[in-house]
């Protein structure tokens, strides 16, 4: 009897422990994920920000197309937080400046890859009119037309990214091109917090 009694006292602590760790982790894995799209989110915003800043700050040099006035705003961009190239394109696609970070990691790839430009991503921003960025596994692309005129509200252009500007005049484009190393370092960081929070109810 007392041998029963036990057997049936083992099987509920553990079936209690497994509903518990069940708890447990399913918070951990939510907490993760919610912590991992914010942190996305977040990043996404600053390189739109990023490459809207840019494309108002070269308008006269674009138009221009003078390197030495976009010198000063593209070496300004490269100290940004995970930037490792800036572009400047003139409307047909000519590069007319294009610059590095040296002391960034550039995934052991020639600068001359990763700057290859993808023309139909250029095209998809001109005829769009507004922001757009490409995502990758290891790298963020920010695109913005430079525009010189706008008749309306120049907020559209980072609010409303899928919006077609026809009455923007464009005069060139901006790319960015963000690592994603400080955001796989702070998932890193959340994960091991994530693994930390079961053990405190324990």
């Amino acid at each position: 009897m007392t041998f029963s009694r036990g057997s049936l006292g083992l099987r509920i602590f553990y079936a209690m422990a497994v509903f518990l760790f069940v708890i447990y982790f399913s918070f951990t894995a939510f907490f993760v994920y919610e912590k991992k799209s914010d942190m996305q989110k977040e990043e996404l915003i600053h390189g739109r920000q990023l490459a809207a800043l840019l494309a108002k700050s070269v308008r006269l040099g674009v138009l221009t197309e003078s390197p030495n006035l976009l010198k000063a705003p593209v070496e300004d961009m490269l100290q940004e937080r995970d930037v490792i190239l800036v572009q400047i394109f003139a409307e047909d696609g000519s590069p007319l400046l294009t610059q590095r970070r040296a002391d960034k990691n550039t995934l052991g790839l020639p600068v001359e890859i990763i700057s290859r430009l993808k023309y139909e991503n250029m095209d998809a921003v001109g005829k769009a009119g507004s922001l757009a960025d490409f995502i990758g596994s290891d790298l963020i692309e920010f695109w913005s037309p430079v525009v010189s005129k706008i008749i309306g509200n120049e907020e559209e252009l980072f609010f409303n990214k899928e919006a077609v500007r026809k009455d923007a005049v464009v005069t060139g484009f901006v790319r960015i091109i963000i690592h994603t190393e400080s955001l796989k370092w702070g998932l890193v960081s959340v994960l091991s917090r994530g693994a930390i929070i079961p053990t405190l109810f324990l």
